[in-house]
């Protein structure tokens, strides 16, 4: 965890020298696939997010389970999640930009086995790092990948690797 850390510190330092773009807002609907080593799941991510004429921005992300998994005779989804993000921004060229993003967040999974289940939340602290390939001045296409890190519970940390459409607003 301290590699992941240690890089994401990395990333956002060399994008805070990059080349600021313009200020805008953009929204992204995406497909998250979440590895959990134990389980994968499945989601719809939407995210809403506001970039500074500097390289840095905010990002908040709402998401909600479309594929559940099983582990030991468990049923497990995820029924939601939201979190807010800080995030530094770097523009490549003028159709390519990378970002880093650190924020946090709260899961709500439910389990389920022989008709009883129950939904817990766990928090959680989020790194990130990404692309966006525009196609046209306003849509694009959005990679990412985030590392979720739970706090203080016994649950193994999540692989998120999404991609998807975003539009961005002048």
């Amino acid at each position: 965890m301290k590699k992941l850390i240690i890089a994401a510190a990395l990333a956002a330092s060399a994008l805070a020298v990059a080349a600021p773009a313009s200020a805008s807002t953009y929204v992204n609907i995406s497909y998250a696939f979440i590895d959990d080593s134990d389980v994968n799941l499945g989601a719809i991510a939407g995210r809403a997010g506001w970039h500074s004429s500097t390289p840095f921005g905010l990002e908040a992300e709402g998401s909600f389970g479309v594929n559940s998994g099983d582990t030991a005779g468990v049923k497990i989804k995820l029924n939601s999640e939201f979190a807010a993000y800080g995030t530094v921004t770097g523009k490549i060229s003028d159709t390519f930009d990378v970002f880093a993003r650190a924020g946090y967040g709260t899961s709500n999974l439910k389990a389920s086995a022989s008709g009883v289940s129950i939904s817990d939340n766990f928090n959680s602290w989020n790194l990130g790092v990404g692309a966006n390939w525009m196609i046209t001045m306003s849509d694009g296409v959005r990679f990412d990948y985030t590392r979720v890190m739970f706090n203080g519970r016994d649950i193994n940390d999540d692989n998120v690797w999404a991609i998807g459409w975003v539009h961005r607003f002048k």
